[in-house]
This record gives structure tokens, C-alpha cells and sequence, in this order.
């Protein structure tokens, strides 16, 4: 793991040299002066609905398994997410799963694969906006391009998680053959974890819970596009409409860029790069990135840590053992 976190480092390091060159930090401090803070407290309470409304898809998700309360699930994708911000490898998909299982005495694997469903909508949902932007936004061909790329590399875990539930037997014996040069032991343990995953997938099956996991995507990304969109107003940039899309998108793909805890350095390049599009200074647009980022970050880590402490928990704890 420790390679994982120097790599995030390293590439967190380039984007913030890029976000930095030849900065006018006096404009900088301007555009914060600036800046409408009561907009900017706004928008970061729009990110906390929007992760209410994760939780409340995650229950579609995990309600073939257990039908569990929403401050239960609330609390662990804030913890989640929390652990995001501070551990590397995007862990905290592994501590969310680790926190609702405990919890809630279910399948830690299970509760994994209504997680990779989720990325696998939460992606599909941004690359339906790119497509619908599109319309009135000629991107530039490198965000076309990650979006053929996204769709990819979605429609394949999608394709996958379809027949694992549906020939799980098959798939299974399948990787197990992959996988002879593994110890027998260690085999048998993947094996038992593919099964447990392929339990959490039966939400695949279920029209019902399907519709409503795509009508609280759909609300998820709303709600953080509305969240960009009072950003946007707290600096005053009288950009159109569509902006706030453009710059979800391309912060949605870009943020798939392996870098360190939280995104840092990656988030703050492609937010300039984003709104150089519609001709933002450098300047401004730092400010912008770096106040639209703290905004997001400082609540949702506090949060999350408070329902840690709340659960009896460490981040230690949750990294220090095998969970899954």
C-alpha cells in the first residue's frame, strides 16, 4: 500500500506544480476577498445532501440483503468518504463496507458489491450529462476521449457484475482456473469473497429497486452540479447554465486519475483547466478550486470523523486488518 500512497503523492505533486505555474498570487488573494462566502457554505451543505441521497440509494442497493435505516447508512458513507479525504487507494470504499457490515451484521463483501454498483451508476449518470451537454458544449476531444474510455471501462464491470449474478457458479469455477498458480487456501478464500459479493448483487434482479437507483443518481448529481452552480455565484463568474455540468463532468472523469488523499492537486488543476474553457483567469480559478475543494472536504471529514468516533472506531482499526 505504501507504493500506492508515494504514486498518489508524485501525481498529486505534478497537478499542483501545473495548478500553480505562473500564478498571480495578489490576483489570487483578490478573487478571495472577493468572494461571497455564504454562497460558498451553500454549496458545501449541498455536498452533505448530496451524499443524504447516496445513502438513501444505498438502501435500493443493500435492501435485498437487509433492509437498513437511513442514519445508519448515512453515517457510514460519511465515514466512507471521510476516510476518502484521508487514506490513500480510495479506501474508503473498503472502510464503508467494513462500517455498514459491522454494523449491520452483514456480508462485508456483499455490502462491497452494492458499493461497485453504485460507482458503476454514479458513472453511467455523469457520462448520460456529458452526452446531454454535449448538445450545447463542444468539450474538448481529451474529455471525449476519457468519456469513451469511462464507457468502456463501465459497460465491462457492469457486464461482469451481470454474470456473476447471474451465472455465479460458472464465473467463479472460471476465475478459479485463472488462478491455479494461487495456493489452494487462498483460492478458496477468493472464492467464498465472490460469493458473499455476488449476494450483494441482487439488487441486478429487481425493476423496482433498479428505478429507484437510477432516480437517486439522478438526484445525486443534480444536487452536485447545484452545488458547483453556487460556487460558481460566490465568485461572481456570470457563467452560463451549462458550466456547472461542464465542470462536473470533467471533474467527475478526471478525479479516476489515481493521486494522494482527497484528491489534492488533480481536483484543483482540472477545475482551471474546466473553467479556462469558458475563459477564467489562471488566477481566479485557483481561488475557485481551492475554496470549491475546502468547502467539500472540511465538513464531510468532520462529519465522519465525528460518526467514527460516535462507532467506536479508528481509522488504525479499519486499515490495520484484513476486512473484506
Amino acid at each position: 500500500m505504501k507504493w500506492k500512497f508515494w504514486v498518489g503523492i508524485i501525481i498529486s505533486g505534478v497537478f499542483l506544480y501545473l495548478a500553480f505555474r505562473k500564478i498571480e498570487f495578489k490576483e489570487v488573494g483578490q478573487a478571495f476577498k472577493d468572494a461571497n462566502y455564504l454562497c460558498v457554505v451553500v454549496s458545501g451543505g449541498l455536498m452533505i445532501v448530496s451524499l443524504w441521497a447516496r445513502a438513501y440509494r444505498w438502501k435500493y442497493l443493500l435492501s435485498p440483503v437487509k433492509k437498513i435505516g437511513i442514519p445508519s447508512l448515512f453515517s457510514s458513507t460519511m465515514i466512507g468518504f471521510m476516510a476518502n479525504n484521508l487514506l490513500p487507494a480510495r479506501l474508503g470504499e473498503f472502510v464503508r463496507a467494513y462500517s455498514i457490515g459491522s454494523k449491520e451484521n452483514i456480508s462485508k463483501s456483499s455490502a462491497l458489491a452494492t458499493i461497485v454498483i453504485e460507482r458503476v451508476f454514479d458513472g453511467f449518470t455523469v457520462l448520460s450529462f456529458l452526452a446531454i451537454v454535449l448538445i450545447f458544449f463542444d468539450f474538448p476531444g481529451w474529455v471525449r476521449k476519457g468519456g469513451y474510455f469511462a464507457f468502456g471501462f463501465f459497460m465491462s464491470v457492469l457486464v461482469f457484475l451481470i454474470f456473476l449474478r447471474l451465472h455465479t457458479k460458472k464465473v467463479i469455477r472460471r476465475v478459479d482456473s485463472w488462478l491455479k498458480f494461487l495456493p489452494a487456501s487462498a483460492r478458496g478464500k477468493l472464492k467464498n469473497i465472490l460469493y458473499s459479493f455476488a449476494d450483494g448483487l441482487q439488487v441486478l434482479k429487481s425493476s423496482h429497486h433498479l428505478v429507484m437507483v437510477i432516480i437517486f443518481s439522478l438526484a445525486v448529481w443534480l444536487v452536485t452540479v447545484s452545488a458547483f452552480e453556487f460556487a460558481i455565484i460566490a465568485f461572481d463568474l456570470r457563467l452560463p447554465i451549462y458550466a456547472a455540468f461542464v465542470l462536473m463532468v470533467i471533474l467527475a472523469l478526471g478525479v479516476m486519475i489515481p493521486s494522494s488523499p482527497g484528491f489534492v492537486g488533480t481536483y484543483h488543476y482540472l477545475c482551471i483547466v474546466s473553467l479556462a474553457l469558458f475563459a477564467v483567469s489562471k488566477d481566479v480559478a485557483l481561488s475557485f478550486s481551492i475554496v470549491a475543494h475546502v468547502s467539500g472536504f472540511i465538513p464531510v471529514t468532520l462529519i465522519g470523523l465525528y460518526y467514527l468516533w460516535r462507532e467506536s472506531l479508528s481509522l488504525r482499526d479499519l486499515t490495520s486488518k484484513e476486512r473484506i
